[in-house]
C-alpha cells in the first residue's frame, strides 16, 4: 500500500541478516526509502486478484476459493517456483507486499513444502499518514485510502491469529529500533545472523534520513463522520495489539464485521467504494494531468471510461440509425411513389399544360387497371423491391460508419458486377472448408450467417457445421438448408463439449486444404474467400492468411468498427488478438498443432493462431474487409464483460507462448494493454545509455539504483553539465563518460555508441521531462531477452497525454513520419491502439534500446547528418537483416511537443511500409483513402 513504515521495517529486517529477493520493486514517486517488495511474486499477487475479480485497490473481501481448485493449484506451484528463484538458499528471507494478506492460506501450504516456517510482522502506521501515502500516490481520497488501510489491517490480523507474529508501528521503530527487534525477536523466536550492534551505525544511518516524514501527526485525521469512530477505534485497537502481541478483541470483532458491508458505512449516502473517490476524481479532475507517474488506478479508470463512452456513442449511433429506418419506413410506398411522381410531373408536363392533362389521364387509366385486377403481379413487384432495397444481406444497401469509411467502402469493395465478374472468372480450386460450431443462437442470425457462406463469389468450399445445442429448432433449419446445398455438411453432437470441442469435432469431418473460422453469429464478404483464394495461388508457401474486419449491428444494417491490421505483428498478441478474422490456415497444419485446446476456450481462437503461426512456412496478410462480426450483447465484441472467463483464458494463452518460446519474462494482465510483459533482469550489467543532452535526466540515476542494467552511460553534449552529485559518485565508479559535440551530433552520437561493448544500446533524449518507472528494465528487457527484436522504443506523449510519436512510418526513399500523432493515448480507431504493442518499421531516438549486434559503427548511404534521419535508418536495416522493431506502450516518455516535431510530409510510398496499411491516405490526422 506505498506505506514506508513496511518499508522501513523491511530495511532493518535484511540489515539484521534477512535475504530480500533477487527482484525488488523500485523506489516509488512521493514514497521514497520504499524497499523491498519483491517485483515478481507482486505482479503475481495481482494476477491472483484480477483473476478473482478484485484488484489491490479494492476495499472489498477477497475470496480465495474464487479461483478453483486447478487455478489455485497452478499459483501454489508458481509462488513456490518464484521463491526458491528470488531467495535461493537462504536461511532466513523476507516479504514484504501488503497482498499477501489475502493469500495467507495460501502461503502456508506453500512455505509448509518448501520446509520454510512462516512467521509474521504486521506494520502498524497511523491512518492519516497511510492514507496521505495513496493519495499522493494513487489520488485516493482521505476517507477511501484509510478504508483500505482498515481492510488490509483487519485481513493481516485476522489472518495470522494462529501463528507467531508480531505488531510493530512506524512510530515505534522510529523512536527506538532496538526495541522493536527485541518485541520481533521474542514474539517470533528468532536469531538473527546479525547481531544488533554489529549493524546499529548502519540502521542509525538509514532510520535518520528523511523517513522520519512518517512520524504520525497527532492531530485527528479529517474523515467522514460517520467512519472517523470507526478508524480512531481501529487504530487503537491495533495499538493495544502492538504492546500486547496479543489476540483480537471486541472493538476488531466489531469493526470486521460491519466492514464487509458498504452499506453499513453510508447509511444511504456514503459508498466506501466509489463515492469518495469519485468525489475525489472530480475535486482534482486538472490534477490528473500532472501526476501521470502517481496515478496509474486513475488512468485505468479513466481507459475503462472511454471504453464504455466509445460504445455507448456506438449503440446510440445504431439506436439513431434504426429509429431513422423506422421513421422512413412508416411512410407507404405509395407515398413515396406519389410524391416521386408529383416531381417529375411538376418538371415534365406542369398540370396547365398539354403535356400535363395526357399525364394525368394516363395515370387515372394505370389506376383503374391496377384496381381491377389486369396486373396482378404489380403488389408482388412492389415487395419485391422493398426487400431487395432493404435486404438485411445484401452488402450494397448496407450502410456505415463513420462517413469516412462509408466512402472507403463504396471507392475500394467490389460492386455487383465485379462480383458477377468473380463468380464467371471462378475455376475449380482448392477445397476451403469453413469451420462453423452452432450453439444457442437466434434462427434469423444463423440463417443469414449460412447465407453469407452461400453468396460467396468463391463456390469451392465446404461448411462443416458441428452442432451441439440441445435445442433443435436450429438443427430442422440447417437440415432444410443442406437438403438444398450439399456444401453444408452437418454433425450433431451428443452433447456441448464448448467452444474448442465443437470446432474439433467440426474439424475431424473437414476434407478442404485450407479450413477458414467463422463464427454462428458473424458473416462474410460475398468476396472473402475469393480473394482468400486468389493469394493462395499466388503464393503456395502461404500457411497462415488473415484479412481486415469490421463489425455489423445486431439487425445487421449498419457496418461499423472497421480494423485495418498491419502485416504480421507477433508482438502485437501480447495486448490483442488483432486477427481475429477472417483467417484461413491449412489444414494439416491445424491437425499437426493439435487443433484448438478446451483449456483455453474463450481465447481459443487466439491460442491457435499463435501456435500455428509459429509452425507457419509463411503467414500472409490479405488487406480488405472479409469479415464482419456481429455486435451481440453475449459476444466479446461487446467486450470482456460479456463472457468473464475469457480474461483467464487468454492470460493462459500468453504465458503457454512465453513457455514455448522460452522467453525471459513474467505476463501479467493489463487494464489498459491487455498484457504486460515483465523481463528477468540480466545476469550482469549489459547496457551502454548514450544521452543526448546537457545534462543526464534524474530518471536516469533511479532506473539502475541496484546496478544489474547499466554498465556505462555516455553524455552526448556541447555544453559541461552542471554540478550534480550524483554525476559525481557515477564518474568516481567509471560508469559515465562525456563525448562532446561541438561539429556534429550524429558524429558525436554514432561515436558515443560505438564505443561501448554491452550487449544493448539505449538511446535517451536529454531533453524528455520524464519517463514510467521500470522504462529501462522493460525496454532492455525486450533486446536482451527476445533475439527476434533488434529495437524496442517507447511512446513519447505530451503531459496531457496526446501522442507525438507511437513509431515512425517510413517510406521506400527512408522518408519517415510519426504514428498516431496528435491522437489521444486511449483512443482505439482504424488503425488499432496506441496501447497495444505494436511492431514497427523505425522508431525516434527519444527513449529505445537497440541490439548491438545490428548496429551499424558507420552511417549507411542514407547518412545525411540529421540525428533522426540517420536513426532511422539504422532502424531500417536492422529490420532488413531480419529482426523486428517494437513499441512498448508501458513505456511512456514525456515532453512538450515541438515545431519539428510536426514538419512531416505524406509519401505515397508510406502505404509500403509493412507495419501500415494501404488504406489509408495521411497520418496526422489517420485518414482513409476514397479513391
Amino acid at each position: 500500500m506505498h506505506r514506508s513504515g513496511a518499508s522501513a521495517l523491511t530495511r532493518v529486517l535484511n540489515l539484521f541478516g534477512a535475504a530480500l529477493p533477487r527482484h525488488v520493486t523500485a523506489e516509488q514517486p512521493g514514497n521514497p526509502g520504499e524497499y523491498g517488495e519483491p517485483a515478481q511474486l507482486a505482479r503475481l499477487h495481482d494476477a491472483m486478484l484480477a483473476e478473482g475479480g478484485s484488484r489491490w485497490d479494492d476495499s472489498r473481501p477477497f475470496d480465495l476459493a474464487a479461483l478453483g481448485p486447478e487455478r489455485l493449484a497452478y499459483y501454489r506451484a508458481e509462488i513456490a517456483r518464484l521463491i526458491i528463484e528470488e531467495y535461493g538458499d537462504a536461511d532466513l528471507i523476507v516479504i514484504n507486499d501488503p497482498r499477501i494478506c489475502r493469500f495467507v492460506t495460501l502461503y502456508q501450504d506453500v512455505l509448509q513444502n518448501l520446509d520454510i516456517a512462516p512467521s509474521y510482522v504486521i506494520a502498524l502506521c497511523a491512518p492519516r499518514d497511510a492514507a496521505a501515502s495513496l493519495a499522493a500516490h494513487d489520488g485516493f481520497s482521505t476517507n477511501y485510502g484509510s478504508i483500505l488501510w482498515l481492510r488490509y489491517l483487519m485481513e493481516a490480523e485476522r489472518a495470522t491469529q494462529r501463528w507467531p507474529r508480531a505488531i510493530v508501528s512506524y512510530e515505534g521503530l522510529l523512536q527506538d529500533w532496538r526495541i522493536v527487534q527485541r518485541r520481533i525477536s521474542d514474539a517470533l523466536h528468532l536469531t538473527w545472523p546479525h547481531a544488533p550492534d554489529d549493524v546499529a551505525a548502519e540502521i542509525d544511518s538509514y532510520l535518520a534520513t528523511d523517513l522520519q516524514r512518517g512520524r504520525i501527526d497527532e492531530a485527528k485525521p479529517d474523515f467522514e463522520p460517520k467512519i472517523e469512530p470507526w478508524i480512531e477505534n481501529g487504530y487503537s485497537a491495533f495499538k493495544a495489539l502492538e504492546r500486547e502481541s496479543g489476540r483480537s478483541n471486541h472493538t476488531l470483532d466489531q469493526i470486521d464485521s460491519k466492514s464487509h458491508s458498504a452499506a453499513d458505512f453510508s447509511d444511504g449516502e456514503f459508498d466506501i467504494k466509489f463515492a469518495a473517490y469519485c468525489a475525489n476524481v472530480e475535486q482534482h479532475r486538472d490534477e490528473i494531468f500532472r501526476l501521470r507517474n502517481v496515478n496509474s488506478l486513475l488512468r485505468e479508470e479513466l481507459a475503462q471510461t472511454n471504453t464504455n463512452l466509445a460504445r455507448a456513442n456506438q449503440l446510440t449511433h445504431i439506436q439513431n440509425h434504426q429509429i431513422a429506418q423506422f421513421q422512413a419506413e412508416a411512410a407507404t410506398y405509395g407515398a413515396r411513389i406519389g410524391r416521386l411522381l408529383t416531381q417529375m410531373r411538376a418538371r415534365l408536363a406542369p398540370v396547365e399544360s398539354q403535356r400535363g392533362r395526357i399525364a394525368a389521364s394516363a395515370l387515372r387509366s394505370a389506376h383503374y387497371v391496377y384496381r381491377i385486377g389486369v396486373l396482378p403481379t404489380a403488389q408482388t413487384y412492389l415487395k419485391q423491391t422493398r426487400a431487395k432495397l432493404l435486404g438485411r444481406n445484401d452488402e450494397i444497401t448496407r450502410q456505415a460508419t463513420p462517413a469516412e469509411y462509408g466512402a472507403w467502402l463504396a471507392a475500394s469493395e467490389p460492386n455487383a458486377k465485379a462480383l458477377k465478374r468473380q463468380q464467371s472468372a471462378d475455376r475449380r480450386g482448392l477445397l476451403i472448408s469453413v469451420i462453423l460450431p452452432v450453439y444457442k443462437i437466434a434462427p434469423a442470425i444463423l440463417a443469414a450467417t449460412v447465407h453469407s457462406l452461400q453468396r460467396q463469389t468463391y463456390r469451392h468450399w465446404e461448411a462443416c457445421i458441428a452442432y451441439a445445442d440441445p435445442d433443435g429448432d436450429n438443427w430442422d433449419l440447417l437440415e432444410n438448408l443442406a437438403r438444398q446445398d450439399k456444401r453444408l455438411r452437418l454433425i450433431r453432437l451428443p452433447e456441448n463439449k464448448g467452444i474448442s470441442g465443437n470446432s474439433n469435432a467440426a474439424l475431424e469431418i473437414a476434407e478442404g486444404d485450407y479450413i477458414a473460422l467463422l463464427d454462428h453469429d458473424d458473416e462474410l464478404a460475398p468476396f472473402a474467400l475469393f480473394q482468400m483464394a486468389q493469394a493462395i495461388a499466388k503464393d503456395p508457401d502461404a500457411d497462415f492468411l488473415y484479412s481486415d474486419k469490421d463489425c455489423i449491428d445486431e439487425q445487421g444494417t449498419t457496418r461499423l468498427n472497421p480494423l485495418f491490421k498491419p502485416e504480421w505483428s507477433p508482438e502485437m498478441l501480447y495486448s490483442v488478438n488483432y486477427l481475429t478474422h477472417l483467417n484461413i490456415i491449412r489444414k494439416k497444419l491445424v491437425t499437426a498443432v493439435g487443433g484448438w485446446r478446451t483449456e483455453t476456450d474463450g481465447a481459443q481462437d487466439w491460442d491457435l493462431f499463435l501456435r500455428t503461426a509459429e509452425q507457419a512456412r509463411k503467414i500472409v496478410r490479405v488487406p480488405g474487409v472479409h469479415y464482419h462480426w456481429r455486435l451481440l450483447p453475449s459476444s466479446t465484441s461487446m467486450g470482456m464483460t460479456a463472457k468473464p472467463y475469457a480474461a483467464a483464458a487468454q492470460l493462459r494463452t500468453i504465458k503457454d507462448r512465453i513457455q514455448r518460446l522460452r522467453l525471459p519474462a513474467e505476463v501479467m494482465p493489463d487494464i489498459q494493454s491487455g498484457f504486460r510483459l515483465h523481463w528477468n533482469q540480466p545476469q550482469q550489467p549489459n547496457v551502454d545509455v548514450v544521452v543526448c543532452g546537457a545534462q543526464i535526466p534524474a530518471f536516469l540515476y533511479e532506473a539502475d539504483a541496484a546496478g544489474h542494467w547499466i554498465k556505462s552511460i555516455t553524455l552526448v553534449s556541447a555544453e559541461t553539465p552542471a554540478h550534480d552529485a550524483r554525476l559525481d559518485a557515477w564518474v568516481h565508479r567509471d560508469k559515465i563518460r562525456r563525448m562532446p559535440c561541438s561539429v556534429n551530433e550524429t558524429d558525436a552520437m554514432i561515436d558515443a555508441a560505438s564505443r561501448g561493448d554491452g550487449s544493448a544500446i539505449v538511446f535517451i533524449d536529454g531533453r524528455l521531462q520524464s519517463i514510467t518507472p521500470n522504462w529501462l528494465e522493460q525496454l532492455a528487457g525486450w533486446v536482451l531477452g527476445n533475439d527476434a527484436i533488434g529495437f524496442a522504443g517507447s511512446l513519447l506523449l505530451t503531459p496531457r497525454d496526446e501522442i507525438i510519436e507511437a513509431g515512425r512510418i517510413v517510406g521506400n526513399d527512408g522518408a519517415s513520419a510519426p504514428l498516431f500523432q496528435g491522437m489521444p493515448l486511449y483512443k482505439t480507431g482504424m488503425f488499432g491502439s496506441p496501447l497495444w504493442y505494436r511492431n514497427v518499421t523505425a522508431a525516434g531516438a527519444h527513449a529505445i534500446a537497440f541490439r548491438r549486434s545490428l548496429w551499424s559503427a558507420r552511417p549507411n548511404s542514407g547518412y545525411n547528418g540529421n540525428w533522426q534521419s540517420t536513426f532511422v535508418r539504422q532502424c531500417i536495416a536492422a529490420r532488413n537483416s531480419g529482426a523486428r522493431g517494437l513499441i512498448d506502450p508501458h513505456v511512456r516518455a514525456y515532453r512538450d511537443i515541438r515545431t519539428e516535431d510536426q514538419d512531416h510530409q505524406w509519401d505515397e510510398t508510406f502505404q509500403d511500409d509493412p507495419y501500415f496499411h494501404p488504406a489509408f491516405k495521411s497520418l496526422a490526422p489517420l485518414k482513409l483513402r476514397h479513391s
